[in-house]
């Protein structure tokens, strides 16, 4: 199978380095809009996961600790239970996530009002799935006993996401690093997982929150190798084991996969790399992104991807390996990066093309 057309829309992962979500929704709109089903506010408050350290070392029986990790000068924070403390006592608060999500959607919403973003693209709230929080940020000491609070937690935020948010504009993601780095046989800052790392107790762990979500409101994954600034704690040989993992979740899960970004990181052989793909088994429902866009080798390493994922694949969308943190990107390298979406995938059927286009890569 060789397609020669380009990729078909694409898939903005979550962080963006910017100020406030108003300046995200007009940049991203500006410059890669008609490619986008969504547009996630930049996590410009949440952090991602950073944010849940301050949420939770309120709760009365835990606290914040140091542990060392090797490779790092400093030592890394983490949350757990304080002495005497027990986890069957614990309750964890709102996370967060529902509140910044009810500003962002207010602000979207202006923004479609005013013109400035095209009526159809949701809010993507992206959200960290239990299993990564807990198996990133709770100290391994404590993680296993705390995991099934947090997920109670997670699910209770999911409601409140909903309630807040009109459903007809809303695309909830599910960020799964620790689930995706596990199934390779590895871990987060050196942290032994709490949990049961098969696939198939992956696949339950994660049906157990795809369940909290209605069916109309569109839902995916995003598979990452614990990427920042675009290191990665492993690099797989090939994606076999990313692929058999999204076949079982459109296949198992209790409601429909909307869509799925997976990683391919440039250290990687191509070829080999996204050899498996030829055994993905996708419903006609669900869009696959391939994070194939990398700023370090430009147009030409990520058109290189590409002709491999077109050896395999008849349709796919783009985006980046993983999201565009601030600590790791300028935003004029940002504006590059979306610049090279619109360079390298077609608009959604029905859209144009970008009003204006910033300087090439």
């Amino acid at each position: 199978m060789t397609t020669t057309s380009k990729p078909v829309g694409a898939h903005i992962v979550g962080r963006f380095p910017l100020d406030s979500p108003e300046e995200v929704f007009r940049t991203i709109s500006e410059h890669a809009g008609p490619l986008l089903r969504s547009m996630p506010d930049g996590e410009t408050e949440t952090n991602w996961i950073g944010q849940q350290f301050d949420i939770l070392e309120q709760v009365p029986q835990l606290e914040r600790r140091a542990r060392m990790v090797s490779g790092l000068d400093a030592p890394l924070p983490s949350i757990g239970l304080r002495e005497g403390a027990q986890a069957e006592d614990v309750t964890f608060p709102e996370l967060g996530y529902a509140r910044i999500a009810a500003n962002s959607s207010e602000i979207l919403t202006r923004l479609k009002r005013g013109g400035v973003v095209r009526e159809g693209l949701r809010l993507q709230v992206n959200l960290p799935s239990p299993m990564t929080v807990t198996g990133i940020i709770i100290h391994e000491e404590d993680s296993k006993s705390l995991a099934p609070e947090y997920e109670r937690a997670m699910i209770r935020e999911v409601e409140r996401v909903l309630d807040t948010v009109p459903h007809d504009q809303l695309t909830i993601g599910w960020d799964i690093p620790a689930e995706t780095v596990a199934l390779e046989g590895g871990s987060i800052w050196e942290q032994q997982l709490p949990f049961d790392s098969s696939e198939t107790a992956i696949v339950e762990r994660l049906s157990q929150v795809a369940a909290s979500i209605p069916e109309d409101v569109p839902m995916g994954f995003h598979l990452c190798l614990g990427s920042m600034g675009n290191r990665h704690v492993l690099i797989p040989e090939d994606a076999r084991r990313q692929v058999s993992l999204m076949n079982r979740l459109v296949a198992e899960l209790p409601r429909r996969v909307d869509w799925l970004h997976a990683p391919v990181p440039r250290e990687a052989d191509p070829q080999g790399y996204l050899a498996p793909y030829g055994e993905l088994r996708l419903a006609a429902a669900t869009s696959l992104y391939l994070g194939a866009i990398d700023i370090a080798d430009g147009l030409e390493g990520t058109r290189r991807r590409i002709q491999a994922a077109q050896s395999v694949l008849a349709t796919f969308g783009l985006g980046t390996v993983c999201g565009v943190g601030r600590e790791h990107y300028s935003r004029e390298n940002a504006i590059k990066i979306l610049d090279m979406h619109a360079a390298l995938a077609e608009p959604l059927a029905g859209q144009a093309g970008p009003r204006r286009m910033g300087a090439r890569p």
